[in-house]
């Protein structure tokens, strides 16, 4: 359904990705892992048309969007929806306004049935009844429920999650896990996450993708990936800084 084929992309003298292959297949929850500063953000936005490729191509659904024109890719965007890693609400609305802010942007829908789909998707959720409420009044698990449930409404056919599980506490980040697979299961979208975390990746992931360097060096199942015996793969999994991945370290005395 999305198809990086060896997209380049660099930020001035910064070469980011070098020849990035990888597919998204369609129904699939496809991880895509590597160190900070390794490309999983720029890949996102790649995906999503925020930014264009100095090099390659990136199809959608067999259409090729880096030479596409805007009225047309923004048709193409529609499709995309995106779960920031902050949870990026709005601290001056509540949480239905939050919730439904998308879909009145798009002014497709009348008042009463977005008011429907709020409910809906916030119990889809967990989160009956929290209309009211400020962003300010939740907890951190709470607020990313309720980035899911805005996410969730426009009704999208990809749905991206950067570091779904960043800031959450382990039992939290597992209460997320398992939302975004009971989610997956009842919505059926096509999903791209990026992640840190190897417990959530493992338990969330139909396949996963590792980043290194700006190629992707291995793509595989969970447990291929667990047992694999490529030694830049292995190092990261296992959070080892003994291998080939070599962390810059400044120490001050």
């Amino acid at each position: 359904m999305i198809l990086f084929e060896d997209v380049y992309k660099a930020f001035g003298r910064n070469r980011v990705l070098r020849g990035c292959t990888v597919d998204v297949r369609e129904g699939e929850t496809l991880t895509i892992i590597g160190g900070s500063g390794s490309g999983k953000s720029v890949t996102l936005k790649l995906m999503l048309g925020l930014l264009k490729p100095d090099r390659g191509r990136i199809l959608v659904d067999g259409r090729d969007i880096t030479e596409m024109p805007e009225e047309d890719l923004s048709e193409v965007q529609r499709q995309f929806s995106y779960v920031f890693q902050g949870g990026a609400l709005f601290d001056s609305l509540t949480v239905g306004e939050n919730v439904a802010f998308g879909l009145e942007q798009l002014g497709a829908h009348p008042p009463e049935e977005i008011e429907r789909i709020v409910k809906e998707k916030l119990a889809l959720v967990g989160l009956q009844g929290i209309e009211g409420l400020k962003p300010s009044e939740l907890s951190g698990g709470m607020r990313k429920r309720v980035s899911i449930a805005r996410s969730i409404a426009m009704s999208p056919k990809y749905l991206f999650y950067d570091e779904p599980t960043t800031g959450l506490d382990p039992i939290m980040s597992d209460v997320i896990n398992d939302l975004i697979v009971d989610l997956h299961r009842k919505l059926g979208q096509t999903g791209v996450v990026i992640t840190h975390d190897m417990r959530s990746a493992y338990k969330i992931s139909s396949r996963i993708a590792m980043l290194y360097e700006g190629k992707i060096v291995q793509v595989d199942t969970p447990e291929g990936i667990k047992n694999s015996s490529d030694p830049l793969v292995k190092q990261f999994v296992t959070g080892s800084a003994q291998g080939p991945i070599q962390m810059k370290v400044r120490a001050y005395e």
